[in-house]
């Protein structure tokens, strides 16, 4: 008798679950659209006119245009995509602090856990001295932060009893004092400490690319699979305190762990891991010839009024950036944009024309979104006074340079590219085999080299390719080689035509000599990476980078593509440099002996005084690691600096 009112007072039950649930499907699917049609616009934004179809196979690396896909692989889809996943982060973030407190009003601002993040970063840069922004012992301070901030507030609420309406109420309060004690720090900081306070409170979206992504999309995810395993204590903690305890939730426990981890993925988004350099340089970057005498004249004007703590006022003038097609232009463009966002370079001026192919407004697209503080653009066609004019942002980026100071940073850090020319018999002796050695020493550590000069590698590739780490690297290599080959070919030139007159003098005299050569310098690492030239470096371990032989384009390539120096072995001697600290290693002693103002390092000493291959490795490595501590190579103290670019194809 009793069944039938029951069973009818469950369907308008049933019927409101069933609404509620369509009604919550229905406002899902609209947000996916939202979200859908905003990451398209966002797609779409920018100053190089993408169609629609095109966008869309870009996306994948499949675009007819070989700039589409640079643009929106490496520019724009890792921005969006680091703000959609920080976006989800803190919202899921704010989503389980209002479950486990059962307040709406609870976030991760509301209880004082962003503040604490804050107060911990503002302690670790003005109390600490840790002022370089990538340094993780900020994260770590600002996690500190807002965990102390959490534990005041749930030990509030253990020993005081405080409702949950208290305990928004006390994160609030906490709130204001932080955000007060911050402020009151703020008065002892020296601008370097200031100026990465400001740039670590804010961050740095512009210079997010796939590798930074990881840990933060990582860290999101943990978050999510912690919150679809528990999502059954939530509903039952919306239910009351006294309905989750009932059903056996350790309702205290819970939410201490879903404090922390919320803590803990916010410290993880707001913190901003940029890329070391070992030089604070302020660079003057032409974007085409017809502007290098003016980037000469500025250098020199720069030099004269260089401020204490920018080591350097370097332009780099070229021939290209016009009058150029298909590949060659793209050349052009990357490799220029590369070296805009190098880290050793502190602050930069890019130097326009105005009528040029790759001009400013196209750059940008290359460049990316950056801090205007620390690079800003000057045509010189729109100026009356293009000295005047240079002379006053010249000040503004050597100012903001002096700001930066030099710190202990880990080896992982370093990225350091190989190049041999010039060799001679002992090349495989003894230079190459120990920059072998220092490679793996490096990889070992966590950081990163670079062999590149694909013609020097022909007739020794397989060596390479077997050591690839998998099969799509293998695949790349062989592409890699093929590539190249198919170059020489398209040109008319005979392959096996390798050694050059001083190669030969100096008693290497087949393509296979020289290859073994080259392919020592590798060391004995696994191919971890295949890069095209222009493109940078994303895989720490052994990469591979496509570029020719000559000694100015390669090691140019090696810095566009990340290197922050270079390692040059030689056994003819050469005074050249490339953009970032070029290390001169010599194959004998006589060498090493007959031009002290070129070589940095010698490694003939192997055979002349029986120096144990591992010692010499050894300190090559200390020399690095000297060199990016500040310790200038003989072609800085020279002054020498040289960019070359890689030309394939017609002149207009």
């Amino acid at each position: 008798m009793h069944s039938v009112p029951s069973h009818s007072a469950s369907k308008p039950h049933d019927s409101d679950y069933s609404r509620n649930r369509a009604r919550s499907i229905r406002f899902l699917i609209l947000l996916a659209a939202i979200l859908a049609l905003a990451f398209f616009l966002s797609l779409r934004a920018g100053s190089y006119n993408t169609p629609a179809a095109e966008l869309i196979r870009g996306i994948f690396g499949r675009a007819s245009d070989a700039k589409i896909n640079l643009v929106i692989r490496n520019n724009r889809l890792p921005r969006i995509c680091t703000a959609m996943v920080a976006g989800a982060g803190l919202g899921l973030a704010g989503c389980i602090l209002q479950a486990v407190l059962r307040n709406p009003l609870a976030s991760a601002s509301t209880l004082g856990v962003s503040q604490g993040a804050t107060f911990g970063a503002a302690v670790a840069i003005i109390g600490l001295g840790l002022s370089q922004a990538g340094s993780w012992a900020i994260p770590l301070c600002s996690f500190l932060g807002s965990l102390l901030v959490a534990a005041v507030i749930l030990g509030l609420s253990q020993f005081k009893q405080i409702s949950s309406e208290g305990i928004v109420l006390a994160g609030v309060a906490i709130s204001s004092m932080l955000t007060g004690a911050t402020t009151l720090l703020q008065y002892f900081a020296d601008e370097v400490a200031l100026s990465s306070l400001v740039f670590w409170t804010f961050g740095d979206l512009g210079s997010t690319d796939w590798q930074s992504l990881r840990g933060m999309a990582l860290a999101v995810l943990l978050l999510i699979g912690y919150c679809y395993l528990h999502r059954w204590d939530y509903n039952a903690l919306l239910s009351g305190e006294e309905t989750a305890l009932s059903l056996g939730i350790h309702v205290r426990r819970l939410t201490l762990t879903n404090v922390v981890l919320t803590c803990f993925v916010c410290s993880v988004i707001v913190s901003q891991n940029g890329t070391v350099g070992v030089r604070n340089e302020v660079w003057i970057i032409p974007t085409v010839g017809c502007v290098n005498s003016i980037a000469r004249a500025i250098e020199a004007t720069a030099r004269a009024n260089k401020p204490e703590g920018v080591d350097e006022v370097v332009a780099f003038p070229h021939p290209y950036g016009c009058s150029q097609v298909t590949e060659d232009q793209e050349n052009t463009r990357h490799v220029l944009a590369d070296l805009i966002n190098h880290p050793n370079a502190g602050a930069v001026l890019v130097l326009g024309l105005g009528c040029e192919n790759s001009r400013i407004e196209v750059l940008k697209d290359y460049i990316g979104e950056v801090n205007p503080d620390r690079v800003k653009f000057l045509q010189v066609q729109d100026v009356e006074n293009e000295q005047e004019a240079a002379e006053g942002i010249m000040k503004e980026l050597m100012s903001y340079a002096a700001t930066f100071k030099r710190e202990k940073v880990s080896a992982k850090h370093l990225i350091v590219g190989m190049k041999c020319g010039g060799s001679d018999g002992l090349s495989g002796i003894t230079a190459n085999p120990t920059v072998g050695l220092f490679s793996d020493m490096l990889v070992s550590k966590g950081g990163t080299t670079i062999l590149t000069e694909v013609p020097e590698m022909f007739g020794a590739e397989t060596i390479l390719m077997n050591r690839c780490a998998n099969k799509e690297l293998f695949e790349k290599t062989v592409h890699l080689i093929n590539d190249f080959k198919e170059y020489f070919i398209k040109n008319g030139q005979e392959i096996y035509e390798n050694p050059s007159p001083g190669n030969k003098d100096g008693g290497i005299t087949t393509l296979e000599d020289k290859s073994l050569g080259c392919t020592q310098k590798s060391g004995s690492s696994l191919v971890k990476g295949v890069l095209a030239y222009g493109e940078r470096v994303s895989d720490k371990g052994l990469n591979l980078l496509s570029a020719p032989g000559n000694d100015l384009v390669a090691s140019t390539a090696c810095a566009a593509a990340g290197a922050q120096m270079v390692l040059f072995t030689t056994g003819r001697g050469t005074p050249f440099a490339s953009p970032v600290p070029t290390v001169k290693i010599a194959t004998n002693s006589r060498l090493a002996g007959n031009k002290s103002n070129w070589i940095d390092f010698n490694a003939g000493r192997i055979v002349t005084d029986d120096l144990p291959l591992e010692d010499a490795a050894k300190e090559l490595f200390q020399l690095v690691l000297d060199v990016a501590s500040g310790k200038k190579v003989k072609a800085e103290i020279a002054g020498f600096h040289d960019l070359a670019i890689f030309k394939q194809g017609v002149t207009l």
